[in-house]
């Protein structure tokens, strides 16, 4: 196609794969820092160890919810992509049986 372009509909796929795998790497990593408890005795008896405890669970909880907002995103991308490839087979199954119907119907016959 003179001046077109070409898409890669394996190399989409690819990619799509690649984020489910990130994904999956990341929830895993989510998973574990949900399971991270740690009492506020560790940090000791002094009176700003209290505060210490606290700016500590607020930084882990936030690790936790950035892990899930990540693991989403790579989600909705694979699934994006993954969606692309689908809809680029289908537009192209699409052409080509729209160039066979009118080849066939001026005479050339479906070859």
């Amino acid at each position: 196609m003179a001046g077109g372009y070409q898409v890669d509909v394996a190399a989409l796929r690819s990619f799509a794969q690649v984020a489910d795998a990130q994904e999956q790497q990341l929830e895993r990593i989510h998973q574990t820092l949900a399971g991270v408890q740690i009492d506020g005795d560790a940090f000791g008896l002094l009176p700003a160890s209290g505060d210490l405890h606290s700016a500590y669970t607020a930084h882990a909880q936030a690790e936790v919810e950035n892990t899930a907002e990540a693991a989403q995103l790579l989600h909705e991308t694979g699934a994006g992509l993954e969606q692309t490839a689908v809809n680029y087979g289908q537009t192209e199954q699409a052409i080509t049986e729209m160039y066979h119907n009118m080849r066939g119907q001026l005479g050339g016959g479906r070859g």
